[in-house]
């Protein structure tokens, strides 16, 4: 079963059943971010002009990979966009074109999926978990 460490437990039957639809290889390069590595990857994006995608200050509110609310994948353009908008259909957030390897749960979806819908999500995929990254190939 596909576990994405540091996301809170609540999303992690989201997270799953969005990874089960992948139809293109996929690489989940980042969840739950310390402070420290949050600062790191802030201020690189501040130093670095070619960096691709908006990173939030470790101070704001809205760093949600510290606490355990989103996650970071790679995969093809069109994957990346399949795969954000059925997030977002199922009320989570995703960073579109400004920042697609993006995937945010929202509060709306800690109280979990009804237990019918649970019985239809088809077969799960085994992902490669090195405590760095999940992919699938």
């Amino acid at each position: 079963m596909i576990e994405l460490p540091g996301l809170r437990p609540e999303l992690q039957p989201w997270a799953r059943r969005l990874l089960a639809q992948a139809r293109q290889p996929y690489e989940v390069t980042s969840v739950r971010r310390s402070r420290r590595k949050q600062t790191k990857v802030y201020r690189r994006s501040l130093k670095d002009p070619e960096y691709e995608f908006p990173v939030a200050p470790p101070t704001c509110d809205c760093a949600t990979h510290m606490d355990g609310w989103s996650w970071d994948m790679i995969s093809t353009p069109a994957e990346l966009r399949r795969l954000g908008m059925l997030w977002r259909s199922w009320g989570g957030i995703w960073g579109s074109d400004e920042d697609p390897i993006h995937f945010q749960g929202t509060p709306a979806m800690l109280s979990g999926m009804p237990q019918d819908e649970r019985s239809t999500w088809g077969p799960m995929y085994i992902g490669r978990n090195d405590r760095s990254f999940i992919r699938r190939s």
